[in-house]
């Protein structure tokens, strides 16, 4: 609190000019502070203190955070192979993230070169640098399937309906078999379901013992054609089958048209007299 009031006290001018100098001091004890990381780094003073590396010893016993234990050691080891590191740190002229940047690029050959093209240069004008004496090739140019969503399958209706489309009188062909489909499967589901009449007509013919002929127009549905062959069935013009009693005995409701032994006559067309 008290440095605050102090500073409330000062001029712009004082201000500004005791800002440049403290800035100044803190570059330099910045490259003192690289200078000493650097000789730790190099007598191995870190396994001493339980820590196995130099970020490990900067992280839990100097309390630097990740970022700057990186910044401060890459630039101390990158000093001991150019000391005029340290001095153009101290002066302003490089920044730890700028020199952090370049020391994968610095050679023995011209590392003081590139150091002196890097001077006052801010990042982003450093890592063009960096582009300019070490090009990258362009990235491939790739093409990646996107992901399909989760519970969903492609669907094929599209391509099919498309190709069909394309080939002379599948669409015809498909169209006239479905609707023979939904109306054979319509006729045979009515057929299938026996009314109150055809019960009671059923009930009526197997308590006589010996009928004759069967009622006009009503069919023998529900009535199981167990070992019994058709006997005198004739088809007659292109109307409904009619049933001929023809010899003796008790005639049986015949299952016209199917010829399985055992198996209940469901559906059989109506059946009369000849």
């Amino acid at each position: 609190m008290k440095l605050e009031v102090c500073l409330q006290a000062l001029s712009d001018d004082m201000l500004i000019a005791r800002l440049v100098d403290l800035l100044g001091r803190s570059r330099q004890v910045d490259a003192e502070l690289i200078a000493h990381l650097a000789e730790v780094d190099a007598r191995r003073l870190y396994l001493r203190e339980a820590c196995p590396s130099m970020h490990a010893y900067a992280t839990l016993r100097l309390h630097l955070s990740d970022a700057e234990a990186y910044l401060r050691i890459t630039v101390a080891r990158l000093s001991r192979r150019f000391p005029v590191v340290l001095d153009m740190l101290a002066a302003g002229r490089l920044h730890l993230s700028g020199i952090a940047r370049l020391a994968p690029h610095v050679r023995d050959g011209g590392g003081e070169a590139l150091l002196a093209r890097a001077a006052f240069l801010t990042k982003r004008e450093i890592e063009h640098l960096i582009a300019e004496i070490a090009p990258q090739a362009d990235a491939p140019a790739v093409m990646r399937k996107l992901p399909t969503r989760a519970g969903s399958a492609p669907s094929t209706a599209q391509p099919v309906a498309a190709a069909a489309a394309l080939v002379p009188g599948v669409a015809a062909r498909d169209a006239g078999g479905d609707a023979g489909a939904n109306s054979g499967r319509d006729a045979g589901a009515d057929a299938g379901r026996p009314s109150a009449g055809c019960e009671s007509a059923g009930r009526e013919s197997a308590g006589r013992e010996s009928p004759t002929f069967a009622p006009v127009g009503v069919a023998a549905v529900g009535v199981a054609a167990v070992g019994v062959a058709p006997v005198g069935v004739a088809p007659v013009g292109a109307g409904p089958m009619r049933a001929a009693a023809v010899g003796a005995g008790p005639m049986r409701a015949a299952a016209v048209g199917v010829a399985a032994v055992g198996v209940a006559a469901v559906g059989v067309a109506p059946v009369g007299v000849a």
